[in-house]
Formats: C-alpha cells, structure tokens, sequence
C-alpha cells in the first residue's frame, strides 16, 4: 500500500496530466478556428468581389450575342482574327534573328 505522500504524488501527476491532454486539445481546436475564420474572411472576399463583378455585368448594355445581327458578328470575328495574326507576325518577327530579317 502507497503511504499518503504516494497518493498524493499519483493524484497530483494524474491531475497535471489531465491538464496538459486538455490544454494540448483546446490549443488544437483554437489552431482550427483560427484557421476556420480565415477561411471566412477568404470567402467573404470573394462573395465581395463576385457582387460587384455582377454589378459591373448588370450595367453592361450590350445585347447578347443571339440578338445580335450575324453579319456584324462575322465582321467583329474576321477583324479580331487578322488583328491576332498581325500580333502574331510581329512577335514572330522580333524573335527572329537579325541575319534572318527580310530587308
């Protein structure tokens, strides 16, 4: 049989132990909402920038494309194209060592 000093010795480290096992619990679960709440201010952000992206798409006053004359839309297609051709040429030109440039 432990005397009382050893009774007291095994109930003191229980106790401190029990202490340190919640402690080391309530500092995980601070950690996790610590990291929950940036989480929602992340998200907040976003569903801040997705409302005013929404606002500048509700202020647009072009029709959509199905309502728009076909003709013009082709037109707009060919110009964009040949103006990114014309972008492409040019790149390709500056990449184009100075010996093999057309004079």
């Amino acid at each position: 049989m432990l005397p009382w000093w050893g009774w007291t010795l095994l109930w003191l480290v229980l106790v401190l132990g029990s202490a340190a096992v919640i402690a080391w619990r309530l500092r995980w679960l601070w950690r996790r909402f610590r990291a929950f709440l940036a989480a929602v201010d992340d998200a907040a952000g976003v569903v801040a920038s997705l409302e005013t992206r929404t606002e500048e798409v509700r202020r647009v006053t072009t029709p959509p494309a199905a309502l728009t004359d076909p003709v013009a839309l082709r037109r707009a297609y060919a110009a964009t194209r040949a103006a990114q051709r014309a972008a492409r040429r040019t790149r390709r030109e500056e990449r184009r060592p100075g010996w093999a440039r057309p004079r």
